[in-house]
């Protein structure tokens, strides 16, 4: 990275299943956690961080293969492997509840771990990322944390429009998309 792009933060790590998962800490209050796309890094939210850091503790792993955590050639680079990394980073620093800010990669991640675990999401920002129904996606995170179906196609709608075809997928999560919403 140039030396004239300001990132004045230490990454910190934790261990995960023998790899280097780096991650930000930074500041004290409410908990937001910032998960970034592909291929980018921590390093996107950068600005984020230094501006909200005196009102939250903002938390913004890099996810493994990404910035500063390992990159191990021989490692299941899968979703399910992304959000339980995740999952664990959040338990080993004992975050209960936090508010949830997802970018394009992050997006299927941050909605996996709110699809697990939706009592522990209080908000949710949406960037840029897949926020629609598609075959393997995490169905349930789709609607994690919105009082209807419905609610949470208005809010996918304001990252990208919602086409009638999406529709179709409601009968691919029945539990998710309760009768006549």
């Amino acid at each position: 990275m140039p030396d004239d792009i300001p990132y004045p933060f230490i990454a910190k790590k934790i261990t995960i299943g023998g790899h280097a998962l780096s991650y930000l800490d930074e500041g004290q209050g409410p908990v937001i956690v910032m998960l970034h796309g592909n291929p980018t890094w921590s390093f996107y939210y950068r600005n984020l961080v230094a501006h909200l850091g005196g009102q939250y503790r903002l938390i913004v792993p890099d996810h493994m293969g990404c910035g500063n955590s390992d990159k191990p050639q021989e490692y299941p680079y899968t979703l399910k492997t992304h959000i339980d990394n995740l999952e664990q980073l959040l338990h080993e620093l004992n975050v209960e509840k936090f508010s949830l800010v997802v970018h394009d990669w992050g997006g299927a991640i941050g909605m996996g771990l709110a699809a697990r675990q939706p009592l522990r999401i209080e908000s949710l920002v949406i960037l840029n990322t897949a926020a629609f129904l598609l075959p393997g996606f995490p169905c349930a995170s789709a609607s994690a944390g919105f009082r209807s179906s419905a609610t949470y196609l208005y809010a996918a709608s304001m990252v990208s429009p919602v086409q009638p075809s999406v529709w179709p997928y409601q009968n691919r999560c029945p539990r998710m998309w309760p009768k006549g919403t």
